[in-house]
């Protein structure tokens, strides 16, 4: 007795007939029926030309296997109803081998393998071709059906989709499929899914009817535990895949040429938890390759996404990822955007290249990070950080972008920037803008078209331990800033300047920089009010060492200069109350210290030697109510102190030039000093007027005459002898005896 029965023996003599010669003239459907009723697998043989019509809809009960080795079934005109049906609750049905037409012309509504109603278990689909049909090629359906296997399946050019289930299956498996030119999707979870797999399908332009459908799809919020992989897309009138839930593994798929997006996970309206998106390929999309919203916790790595028309990677809404090791190369958009509220999110180690707009751009991002990523030859920014929230960036490099390396912008808080690099981007290296708290710090720039580090309209950031060099612009350009603290920072060999502060600057710190070989002047202070310039040092710099310009309420303290070819420390623009103290000024080609209409100042303890020009040089019409005291000024090749105004009083400066004056009727004190030798015979009538209440004591050689008239207001005149001496305060008009000694 045989294992199984033949369809074959269960039909008439006419009907097998019409059967191998295919005329499909002939109902066949009472012989599977039959042959179903044994309860035996069922074989249904084929051979050249042979086609069975069934003129109804087959039913297959529980327990009941099917199989041939590619036996053609068609669905009769007019049926509108399903090919085979698997009967409600059934358990235990094989269907295999069969070539399946649903004369979609001829019919309406009908699937090639139907499961509905209750659903059922145990259920397997293999090795068919199915084409033509007005509905589904296979839609296993029914509520909590379970253990349903869809394998090794070819469907085509059916008016709904290749391989789909809806409502609720669990343990499913649709592995190996072919789905290709379907109205809908190509293999797909309409309901939900749980505990499944999708594996190894390959899917192209589905969605040729509807075009919201995926070649991929399953993105119910209740999916769980399902894997999707080594699935292959392309084209279709939708996203490649598109999938959610929670325990959702997506990994080694590949997409391109979709109409939409390559790969999407983002579960409709809801969120999706403990997520794996790893080794997928998108590229060639319409829109994005990837796709990411609402998943909270996961993994995201080794994906890459290419030629695609808008963004690689679209990360929204999502909080606790992990995105590592990914590329993004080649797209219209950008390679990386992490929008929305997103949170504690981080990305190591990407990739982002040869994109249109920027490598990577995170938007109102809290906490999380971006670590040890590489953006390079991207159109836009290689790293645009945008209204973050306790971000990281650390360890990232970003060279060769057509914008700045890094833009970090908008209502930025207590943000990290370290330990970067930005070499060689056409823009500035750093483009710090708008933030309001946070660090810049260990960051180098290099090769940049602009600036090294810009820092604009911010405040309250630290910005330590950077360097910058060889920028074709400024090292440094601290624009329009509030409370800003720059420490320890290196600028060298830029075009421009090594560090420069304009525009209203207030409150800000720069302490311990250096600034060397830079093509202008190392440190420039413009418009800056309030703040402390203290303990840098600007050597070998081409114009100056230090430049402060329309300042006000600065103190520079502690700073060394030398070795710049013009002046140590200048003043080109009117600036006031400055304080000046502590600082060396040594071997540079111009004055060591040169203020230009510089009002209300104190210019205290400094060193100033070994210059080309003055050592302290005080001039412009508006100088005025300086004070230059207790300087050392020496050993400067034009002069030691060079006084403008009278109103700026110079004291106690040691300059190291001779104190002794040649009696002149019109005697010329020098700025600094007062105590003075005078020798020679010939008779004082006047003295060089002063700052208002400078005092000095003349002491004479020999016998002369002071006359007291004109500017000189004696208690008569003074006839010296050797060794006398005379003491005079200056009123700000005349000079006033206050003592004589005869010795």
């Amino acid at each position: 007795m045989s294992d199984f029965v033949n369809v074959l023996d269960f039909v008439t003599e006419d009907v097998r007939a019409h059967i191998m010669a295919g005329t499909l003239a002939r109902d066949a459907h009472s012989g599977f029926t039959a042959a179903i009723a044994t309860g035996k697998p069922v074989y249904v043989p084929t051979g050249p030309g042979w086609a069975y019509m069934v003129g109804s809809t087959v039913t297959v009960p529980s327990n009941t296997t099917i199989f041939s080795d590619g036996a053609l079934v068609v669905l009769g005109n007019g049926v509108d109803n399903h090919v085979f049906r698997i009967d409600n609750g059934a358990t235990a049905v094989v269907i295999r081998g069969l070539y399946i037409n649903g004369n979609k012309a001829n019919n309406t509504g009908g699937n090639g393998v139907s499961m509905t109603g209750e659903g059922g278990s145990d259920i397997t689909i293999r090795d068919m071709y199915i084409y033509d049909c007005s509905a589904h090629g296979i839609h296993l359906s029914g509520n909590l059906s379970t253990s349903l296997q869809a394998h090794n399946n070819r469907v085509h050019s059916c008016v709904a989709g290749g391989v789909t289930s809806n409502y609720t299956v669990s343990k499913f498996s649709f592995e190996g499929n072919h789905c290709w030119l379907n109205g809908t999707h190509g293999v797909g979870i309409l309901g939900i899914g749980k505990d499944g797999a999708i594996v190894g399908n390959v899917c192209w332009d589905n969605g040729q009817i509807d075009a919201g459908a995926d070649n991929i799809t399953g993105y119910n919020p209740a999916n769980e535990n399902l894997t999707i992989t080594g699935n292959s897309c392309s084209g279709g009138g939708n996203n490649g895949i598109h999938v959610g839930g929670s325990r959702i593994t997506l990994t080694a798929n590949t997409s391109h040429n979709a109409t939409m997006h390559g790969i999407v996970m983002f579960a409709a309206a809801a969120d999706g938890d403990d997520c794996i998106i790893a080794d997928n390929v998108s590229y060639g999309s319409g829109l994005h390759g990837f796709w990411i919203q609402d998943c909270h916790s996961g993994v995201m790595s080794g994906n890459i996404a290419r030629d695609n028309t808008q963004h690689g990677f679209l990360i929204h809404d999502c909080s606790n990822l992990s995105i590592t090791n990914n590329t993004a190369r080649g797209n219209d958009g950008s390679g990386f955007i992490n929008s929305g509220t997103v949170t504690d999110c981080v990305l190591n180690d990407n990739i982002a290249c040869n994109n249109q707009q920027s490598g990577f751009k995170v938007v109102a991002v809290s906490y999380g990070g971006l670590a040890d990523n590489l953006a390079h030859d991207n159109v836009g920014y290689g790293f645009w950080i945008d209204a973050c929230v306790k971000m990281t960036i650390n360890g990232n490099t970003s060279r060769d972008n057509s914008l700045s390396g890094f833009y970090y912008s908008g209502a930025l808080n207590d943000c990290v920037l370290s330990n970067n690099v930005a070499n060689a981007n056409t823009e500035s290296g750093f483009w710090v803008k708008g933030c309001t708290s946070g660090t810049v710090s260990g960051n180098i720039a290099s090769e940049n078209g602009i600036h090294g580090f810009w820092l604009n309209v911010s405040s309250n950031l630290a910005v330590t331990g950077n360097t910058a060099h060889n920028q074709t612009e400024n090292g440094f350009l601290i624009d329009a800033s509030t409370n800003l603290t720059l420490t320890g920072n290196v600028s060298h060999d830029n075009t421009l300047y090594g560090f420069t502060c304009s525009g209203t600057i207030n409150d800000c710190v720069m302490a311990n920089n250096v600034a060397y070989s830079n093509d202008k002047s190392g440190f420039v202070m413009k418009a800056c009010n309030s703040g402390v310039v203290s303990g840098n040092i600007a050597r070998n710099n081409t114009e100056h060492g230090f430049e402060i310009d329309n300042c006000t309420n600065i103190a520079i303290t502690g700073n060394t200069a030398r070795g710049n070819t013009l002046c140590g420390f200048t003043n080109g623009v009117e600036s006031a109350w400055l304080t000046i103290s502590g600082n060396t000024s040594r071997s540079n080609g111009s004055d060591g210290l040169k203020l230009n209409d510089v009002t209300h100042s104190s210019i205290s303890g400094n060193v100033m030697n070994l210059n080309t020009s003055y050592g302290i040089n005080v001039a412009g019409t508006l100088e005025a109510n300086n004070l230059i005291s207790n300087n050392v000024v020496r050993s400067n090749t034009g002069g030691q102190i060079a006084q403008m105004a009278l109103s700026t009083r110079i004291l106690d400066n040691e300059t190291g030039t001779s104190n002794t004056l040649a009696s002149a009727a019109s005697l010329t004190l020098p700025p600094n000093g007062d105590y003075f030798y005078v020798t020679g015979t010939t008779g004082i009538t006047s003295i060089s007027a002063a700052f208002l209440g400078r005092r000095i004591t003349l002491q004479f050689a020999t016998a002369l005459t002071i006359t007291d008239g004109g500017n000189l207001a004696l208690a008569g005149n003074f006839t010296t002898s050797a060794a006398d001496t005379i003491s005079l305060v200056y009123d700000g008009s005349n000079w006033i005896e206050t003592s004589r000694s005869v010795n």
